[in-house]
């Protein structure tokens, strides 16, 4: 099958998950992408940029175009806007909506800077195509649920069956993570871990108490059985709605309690990012051994494999790309119990991998720094290796068959 790809924000996870779509599978691909930036104008500007590229007489895209059987595209393009400006057959052609994030739930400061006419585009995209994908089944949800609270608020001609409509094309498939993650994981399960790790008391965790940490002398306090401390890692966003306040103050609270760790801060960082990071990069400077934006994904995955325990305090994930992929190079991740995280674990390893609040968290990790972090579980490792584009790509490819069955148009 040959399948057009249009993306508005050709970048970060939104680059990298198409990367490795098209590397992996079995159908043919034209794509065209805009530069990941300036997201709101993406938004309003890319259909129409998309159709005139599409229409211009004799251009390689428009020759392309006409070839294609399938458009697929993402959350940041209005799908109803591409289906009345796309040059005729192309605008009869099967289209698949894949979501990333929304915009009536992504986070925002104070609600009342939120431009629901973002999310009225989401929820016509939705509307306007054949089949529309989510990264998770939480998302999903969490979107239905925000599109019917929104409907609500009109103050009359209400549509009827949006959600109902909606929820009748859609389906979750999964981001797929890089082959090469699994390689690190799988290195250091064969007994080459980058410290020492030795099973806590109990397997949901370590004992509750966090008194007694073995110092060294006058300088940092020694990791397990004397061995070199045990690194956590950050490889998030820079911005608020990844909550780095809370992972900060618990860091330096086990600063101050003497308990033993190094510190690894990756994840994209931007001009304006909170504060917290300048302090902390400050205040924790003697147990820092990485601190930024590393330059390529080698750099990343070779920080992911240095790294023995993932954190995150996050307020807000539609799916956890960074924690899925420490956690396929072998990182213990240390997870809230919320968002789209408890989809990532197990059932029944729950009290394992997620803890409730701030100073669970607290604890759990301090007796991850001093006890060492334990191997993964063979069931995390099944979830988490799923995800591998080698083993995702068939879902993938029989959606796009199934879309294309569904769609119909000519």
């Amino acid at each position: 099958m040959h399948i057009l790809i249009l993306e508005a924000y050709d970048g970060g996870s939104h680059k990298q998950f198409l990367d490795g779509l098209v590397a992996h599978s079995r159908h043919r691909y034209t794509r065209l992408g805009l530069p990941a930036r300036k997201w709101k104008w993406r938004m309003r500007g890319s259909a129409l940029y998309f159709a005139a590229r599409l229409r211009a007489p004799g251009s390689a895209a428009e020759a392309e175009g006409c070839q294609a059987e399938l458009i697929f595209t993402s959350d940041m393009t209005s799908a109803a806007d591409l289906r009345a400006l796309l040059p005729a057959p192309l605008n009869r052609r099967p289209l698949v909506a894949y979501f990333h994030e929304n915009q009536l739930t992504y986070p925002l400061p104070e609600e009342a800077q939120r431009d629901y006419q973002f999310g009225m585009t989401n929820i016509t995209s939705c509307l306007a195509a054949d089949a529309v994908w989510f990264n998770s089944q939480y998302h999903q949800e969490e979107f239905l649920a925000a599109v019917e609270g929104l409907l609500r608020r009109m103050p009359d001609y209400v549509p009827t069956g949006t959600v109902e409509g909606i929820r009748s094309r859609a389906a979750v498939l999964p981001l797929g993570l890089d082959e090469e993650l699994f390689e690190i994981g799988r290195r250091r399960a064969g007994g080459h871990p980058p410290t020492v790790r030795s099973a806590p008391a109990a397997e949901s965790g370590c004992p509750s108490t966090t008194a007694g940490a073995p110092r060294t002398g006058a300088g940092e306090p020694a990791g397990v059985n004397g061995q070199a401390p045990v690194r956590i890692l950050w490889n998030h966003r820079w911005e608020y709605d990844k909550n780095p306040e809370e992972f900060f103050a618990v860091l330096l609270d086990l600063q101050r309690a003497g308990v033993p760790f190094r510190l690894l801060v990756a994840g994209q960082s931007f001009r304006q990012a909170p504060p917290i990071f300048a302090a902390a990069r400050e205040q924790l400077a003697g147990r820092i051994e990485h601190f930024g934006t590393v330059p390529d994904r080698r750099a990343y995955r070779e920080l992911l494999g240095r790294a023995d325990v993932a954190v995150s305090t996050a307020r807000h994930e539609f799916f956890g790309l960074a924690v899925r992929e420490a956690t396929a190079a072998g990182c213990f991740p240390l997870l809230p119990r919320r968002l789209s995280y408890p989809e990532l674990v197990p059932g029944n390893e729950h009290t394992i991998y997620l803890y409730g609040v701030s100073g669970e968290l607290r604890e759990r990790l301090a007796c991850l720094c001093r006890h060492g972090a334990p191997p993964l579980s063979a069931g995390l490792r099944g979830a988490v290796e799923a995800l591998a584009w080698p083993r995702l790509i068939g879902r993938y490819d029989e959606a796009f068959e199934e879309a294309a069955r569904r769609g119909g148009g000519g």
